[in-house]
């Protein structure tokens, strides 16, 4: 199915036509109303107070509001250079000459799965200078030839007059944006309403122009680098985004509140790896390509309309390196360089950033996780009936609404019987790891992979032994077996009954 959209002219046509049309509706409404107190005293010698501030106050307002300000371009991470990463400018000089583009005047490495091009400075896109984005997590994941279509279809939009058309949109969007917020602190609904129904109209027909931009961009990238590398990018893309942000909230963002900082780089690397991370990557990848329903006020048409899109476009063929890992473009000691910079962009705060401790991922579980463990193990406790050892964990677990008080509070009685049971495996997780980590254990933490402690031949996986409990794959018979199989039945989780009342 052809995409082919409207031309670069009509594209220009509208967009100016749009924006064009607000400026008159917002200046027409504001001398409108400006122009009701001299009426009133011109017609009837009067002045109603009330009106008249009203009416002053309100147009004030709308004609501050769609002063265009200028451009302002906080750099999104560190700028990379060319004699840094010589491989990597080669490679974007290549696709530049590919789409019959300049090279843009400024890239650099962003913290996010994400690659962007602009016109940035200036006023309204005037005396702007071409910059680019490119996520570094983007191409931990990608090959060189995937990553070589995304750059494609960038340069797409320098190519389709998208970057000189978008200051237009990007304005008058956020024009519309400031008028209704600034006239709904008025408390005028009267005066905001006509601008919040242009909006809506303005959002729908500009994210209808960026979704046919899109389309035009990727048809570019498909036939100057191929069609095959940029499919298999966009089916990459959703599950790595998904990835990434799991990895923050689950690996780097613990390590960083602990007190440390982990190398970014390598952890998510080590996180693509984890088996049930890439398994989830897969399922989401298939759902993309599957995802066939556009909202009207989506910027960017769904992944199984643009893979149709492109698919069976001829292409050159794939270059030597194609297959090789994207990140190799750039030189590794200026990557490791890169890290804090980027932690900077990330966090948005370089003194925080620096306030923290340096640490190996590998280093993690003694200094950060295992402390947190045997807290959470001195709690269950607590909780737990004394002398319960994990072999009669079972029917401890019977009673898990007063485990919860116990751990929690009277009022964790009132919390979903799933969230009870979802913060007690996690206690019981916790408390396994923490027991057999301090009788000698060795233990395994690495991002995105399940724990493992390990004794000679013995490996156990404590929190996917404690889900297994608390999601009836064991019942009390399998749960005594396989504890006493791994030799850890007559480890204690609950207070030692021995112990003399303090």
């Amino acid at each position: 199915m052809a995409h082919k959209g409207p031309s670069l002219a009509g594209r220009a046509i509208l967009a100016i036509v749009l924006m064009v049309g607000f400026y008159l509706l917002a200046i027409g409404i504001a001398l409108g109303i400006l122009a009701i107190p001299v009426l009133e005293v011109a017609a009837t010698g009067r002045l109603h107070i009330k009106l008249a501030l009203f009416c002053v106050v309100g147009g004030l307002v709308i004609l501050a509001s769609v002063v265009p300000r200028p451009d302002t371009f906080p750099e999104p991470g560190p700028r990379l250079e060319p004699d840094k990463h010589p491989r990597l400018f080669a490679a974007l000089r290549g696709v530049a000459e590919a789409t019959g583009q300049e090279m843009p005047a400024e890239v650099y490495a962003i913290p996010r799965v994400n690659a962007f091009v602009a016109q940035r400075g200036g006023m309204m896109g005037f005396f702007s200078r071409r910059v680019m984005g490119l996520g570094i997590p983007l191409m931990q994941s990608m090959t060189v030839g995937e990553l070589k279509a995304v750059i494609a279809h960038e340069f797409g939009h320098f190519h389709g007059g998208d970057t000189r058309l978008g200051p237009f949109i990007y304005k008058t969007r956020s024009a519309i944006g400031r008028t209704v917020t600034n006239l709904r602190s008025t408390g005028s609904s009267l005066l905001h309403a006509p601008f919040e129904a242009y909006g809506m109209l303005f959002l729908r027909i500009t994210h209808g122009i960026s979704r046919a931009q899109e389309f035009a961009a990727d048809r570019l990238a498909a036939t100057t680098v191929g069609s095959a590398p940029l499919v298999s990018g966009f089916e990459k893309i959703s599950a790595v985004a998904a990835a990434y942000d799991g990895f923050l909230d689950s690996e780097l963002a613990p390590a960083f509140e602990g007190g440390y900082r982990p190398p970014m780089v390598q952890g998510f690397a080590s996180f693509l790896e984890a088996p049930k991370v890439a398994e989830a990557m897969g399922t989401i990848s298939e759902g993309a390509r599957k995802e066939v329903e556009s909202d009207p006020f989506d910027t960017h048409p769904p992944t199984a309309a643009r893979i149709e899109a492109v698919e069976g476009l001829e292409g050159p063929a794939p270059a030597p390196g194609d297959d090789a890992p994207a990140i190799g473009l750039l030189e590794p000691e200026s990557l490791a360089a890169l890290e804090k910079e980027l932690l900077y962009a990330l966090v948005g705060d370089a003194a925080l950033v620096m306030e923290k401790q340096e640490a190996r991922w590998e280093d993690l579980g003694a200094k950060l996780y295992t402390p947190q463990w045997a807290a959470k193990a001195e709690r269950l406790a607590g909780a737990l009936p004394a002398g319960c050892t994990l072999a009669g964990l079972s029917e401890c677990l019977e009673d898990q609404k007063a485990i919860a008080v116990g751990l929690f509070g009277p009022d964790a009685q009132e919390a979903p019987d799933e969230v009870i049971a979802s913060a007690v495996t996690n206690f019981v997780g916790s408390a396994v790891a923490a027991k057999l980590v301090a009788d000698g254990w060795d233990l395994s933490a690495a991002p995105g992979a399940e724990v493992t402690v390990t004794s000679g031949e013995r490996t156990v996986a404590p929190f996917e032994l404690a889900r297994g409990l608390a999601q009836g794959e064991l019942d009390a018979e399998a749960w005594g077996t396989r504890v006493a199989e791994l030799g850890i039945g007559d480890v204690v989780l609950g207070a030692d009954s021995t112990e003399e009342p303090t």
